[in-house]
């Protein structure tokens, strides 16, 4: 409780949009059920479902970080007040257009479909944005614990870098509809971007997160790399409980989230590079199986080495 309170005397306009995506969860399951909309041979509903929680954890992850640092600061402050308007516009729009029976993604068939696609897109770059001020805010604060000033280094970090699959996705990515209307129609589309890389969305995909079972979904990594702003932190809240590797030092520990933060970024960044070559999560090809194996004999070897090496910092 005494967390929570923190949590609200320093990050309150973030923690009421936590509030408010958490309150949103349960309307939008129970219009799944009563009021099923199919949007690209899916249930509408499900986006809203998921946005509403990935933004309820990214806004009290970012409002925990707030307590680790000094009220006085002004930049993790204007970071996070962008953040919390991104989330609300990006939710709310998201939902709208389910409303309307459409999709938001790469909807730009009206104009007033393109002004919503861009009001998102411009939010969710400030959001990019911010995460990064966040990270260099962090970084730089000597005031932390350094095995968590690290920790939430990594997890802002890894973060990023899923949402470099959002640029792919909106910017990048073109579905073979689309291509086929621009080069061979000559005309615009009605979407302009795409999460499934070698067929059109709204394919085959995996239960409740609808990640493409016949193809590469750029979802994969974006869903990872920001999660891994919460596994990290978390990780050095084990180690410091010395409930994980209690016996190590301080030093020992750092290098291992260290360690763990290489990896995590390799492991985003190979699932974002395997969807881009057209490969569903579920049938990796042997590039994408030995580059996975490289990466967990690396870490494998690398937390030998530390785990048993001869530390003389103190524990």
């Amino acid at each position: 409780m005494t967390l929570l309170r923190t949590m609200w005397q320093q990050q309150r306009v973030l923690m009421i949009v936590t509030l408010l995506h958490v309150a949103l969860i349960p309307v939008v399951a129970l219009l799944f059920f009563l009021n099923p909309v199919v949007i690209t041979g899916v249930d509408g509903w499900v986006k809203p479902l998921k946005f509403a929680i990935s933004g309820a954890i990214y806004a009290v992850s970012i409002a925990w970080i707030a307590t680790l640092l000094p009220t006085t600061s002004r930049w993790y402050k204007l970071a996070s007040g962008t953040i919390a308007v991104a989330l609300v516009v990006e939710t709310a729009l998201i939902t709208l257009q389910v409303v309307r029976g459409t999709t938001s993604h790469y909807n730009i068939s009206t104009p007033l479909d393109t002004t919503i696609y861009s009001l998102m897109a411009t939010f969710i770059s400030m959001l990019a944005t911010a995460n990064i001020i966040c990270l260099f805010v962090v970084i730089s604060q000597k005031t932390i614990p350094a095995l968590i000033r690290i920790a939430c280094g990594w997890g802002l970090t890894v973060a990023f870098v899923g949402m470099i699959a959002g640029v792919l996705m909106t910017s990048v990515n073109v579905s073979p509809s689309q291509l086929h209307t621009m080069q061979v129609d000559k005309r615009a589309p009605a979407n302009y971007g795409a999460h499934s890389v070698g067929v059109d969305d709204g394919g085959p995909g995996l239960p409740l997160l609808g990640w493409s079972t016949v193809a590469g979904d750029l979802r994969v990594g974006h869903f990872v790399g920001l999660h891994g702003l919460q596994l990290l932190p978390l990780l050095a809240l084990v180690l410091l409980s010395g409930r994980l590797f209690g016996r190590q030092s301080s030093t020992q520990h750092q290098q291992f989230v260290h360690l763990v933060g290489v990896a995590y970024t390799a492991l985003t960044g190979l699932l974002i590079w395997q969807a881009w070559r057209g490969q569903s999560l579920i049938a990796p090809d042997l590039i994408s199986l030995s580059s996975f194996g490289v990466i967990v004999g690396v870490s494998i070897i690398g937390a030998c080495i530390i785990l048993y090496q001869r530390s003389h910092s103190p524990a």
